[in-house]
């Protein structure tokens, strides 16, 4: 092999290497990319929570209703899958209610680690509420003042429960 393949076969490799090393970026790239909302397509159907948090279907038609319930996260897939989040929503509903009826002034303090936060946690093999704390691990959930009131919120959503089978 003389010099000028020599120098080419060094170029290929250098080309080679380059070309690698930029697909693997790109690649990286991809996996970095937020994952976006799920939009139907024009015609398609989905689900929306309604303010009675009745489900309701609509067929998208990029006008500003549709635009405003996927703004604002109330789009769903499927019938069962909104009824589950609207499930959520009338539980949270509840839990803030019980906590204006216990503690109506009580807003946890994130900032004092010595204070524990008292929440409610729903235990799935005996299916029944109970009462859990953090103070320093905030969850999107309700927070009550005393482990007392915790448990009289326990006890309340526990008697619900038993009434509604």
């Amino acid at each position: 092999m003389n010099d000028i393949e020599k120098k080419l076969e060094a170029l290929k490799a250098e080309f080679l290497g380059k070309l690698e090393a930029l697909r693997k970026e790109a690649e990286a790239q991809k996996k970095q990319e937020e994952p976006k909302p799920w939009k139907p397509e024009r015609g398609e159907k989905y689900f929306t929570i309604e303010n009675r948090f009745d489900v309701v279907q609509y067929t998208y038609c990029e006008d500003d209703i549709d635009e405003s319930n996927i703004q604002f996260g109330n789009c769903f897939r499927t019938k069962e899958r909104a009824e589950q989040v609207a499930d959520k929503m009338r539980l949270l509903l509840r839990l803030e209610q019980l906590h204006d009826m216990l503690c109506p002034d009580y807003v946890p303090d994130w900032n004092n680690d010595g204070e524990l936060k008292f929440c409610l946690a729903h235990h799935c093999d005996d299916d029944c509420w109970f009462v859990d704390y953090f103070n320093v691990t905030q969850y999107p959930t309700v927070y009550f003042d005393t482990e007392e009131n915790a448990q009289k919120a326990a006890e309340i959503l526990n008697k619900e429960m038993r009434e509604s089978k």
